[in-house]
């Protein structure tokens, strides 16, 4: 269609050249586009307007943009700078060069290799997630949407083109936090209790770091009274969504209830609901400050019959909405007791 209009368009095409007129007014004057505008000054001979050579990065051969302009036209709600972008595109570049390119969009890829860059731990960038990605590019005309973004990640973590680093979950929390807190408006809190979760012996032992931290964030949420989708989480750490739901999973298993249940035998003395101290701990949970009491906790561990612990959590979750409100139960029944079996404590 173009090369049929070229005999048309010969002369006025030379004519505009020759006067000095940008590819991207010759295009607009002769309805063509800007490919077809370099394509059509090449088959008419007429002599390039470059000084001296011009890198691959500058060449304007998608759809009229070059490949540091896309990168340099969402560099400000990104935060990156110019060496950063060349950094980024030597990236892409090692992708093509493997042929992986082939048959995909150019300037989503470049897009996919900036997101990748900047959930990089040797980039020093604060890391970004998918939707606020996305949003930086809908804002300026770039069509990807999240999971596209995702699959196209897979290209350049299989070419191993952003090495994985070797950050502990602890290590990882702080290097999101920030990002995660303003997006989900997170209190501090949040982060307190998803740290002092990933300190449970073994809890973290094997897992990703990123799987590590998914499942700690989404448990204390909850606990906190606040709330990050599971599916969310999963695509922020770039896992899936089972394996979130898994370390779940291990940290209520690990951490319910804060107390190890059993069974209580006839040998055993008799108690308040049957309790015992044995092993492991039941950690208070801030109940110093929430309380305003300037005395000293006990750590302590107990042995309740399976049942009557769940009647109670039960009864806590539907008292308070959360069971975050254990220990205040547990120290008021406490206290109940022994005020009403005051003379015993007495003689």
């Amino acid at each position: 269609m173009m090369l049929a209009k070229l005999p048309l368009l010969r002369e006025k095409f030379r004519e505009l050249y020759n006067q000095g007129a940008t590819y991207d007014e010759i295009a607009e004057k002769l309805g063509i586009s800007f490919l077809t505008a370099m394509d059509w000054r090449k088959k008419l001979g007429l002599p390039s307007r470059r000084s001296g050579p011009v890198s691959w990065m500058d060449e304007r051969r998608i759809d009229g943009r070059s490949p540091r302009e896309i990168l340099k036209s969402v560099s400000r709600p990104l935060g990156l700078t110019d060496h950063d972008i060349e950094f980024i595109l030597t990236r892409f570049d090692k992708l093509r060069s493997k042929g992986i390119a082939h048959g995909r969009r150019l300037d989503k890829l470049i897009l996919t290799a900036a997101y990748m860059y900047l959930r990089w731990e040797g980039s020093g960038k604060r890391p970004v997630s998918p939707g606020n990605f996305v949003h930086a590019c809908w804002e300026n005309s770039f069509r990807i949407v999240g999971r596209e973004l995702l699959m196209l990640c897979r290209l350049f973590t299989d070419a191993q083109l952003y090495p994985a680093g070797h950050l502990r979950p602890q290590q990882l929390l702080e290097r999101w936090w920030f990002s995660l807190k303003s997006e989900y408006n997170l209190p501090d809190e949040v982060k307190a209790e998803a740290l002092r979760i990933m300190e449970v012996p073994r809890l973290c032992l094997g897992r990703k770091p990123e799987v590590a931290v998914a499942g700690s964030l989404y448990v204390a949420c909850e606990r906190c009274g606040t709330w990050i989708g599971q599916q969310d989480l999963a695509d922020i750490f770039g896992i899936s969504s089972v394996a979130v739901r898994l370390m779940i999973k291990a940290i209520s298993k690990a951490t319910e209830a804060e107390v190890t249940s059993g069974n209580v035998t006839k040998d055993e003395p008799a108690g308040v609901a049957g309790l015992q101290f044995l092993g492991n701990t039941i950690e208070k949970e801030y109940m110093d400050k929430r309380l305003d009491i300037d005395t000293a906790k006990q750590k302590t561990t107990i042995v309740v019959e399976k049942k009557l612990w769940k009647d109670f959590l039960s009864f806590v979750v539907e008292k308070h909405g959360t069971t975050r409100k254990m220990s205040i139960e547990i120290e008021s029944a406490i206290r109940e007791y022994m005020n009403q079996n005051e003379a015993i404590f007495h003689d």
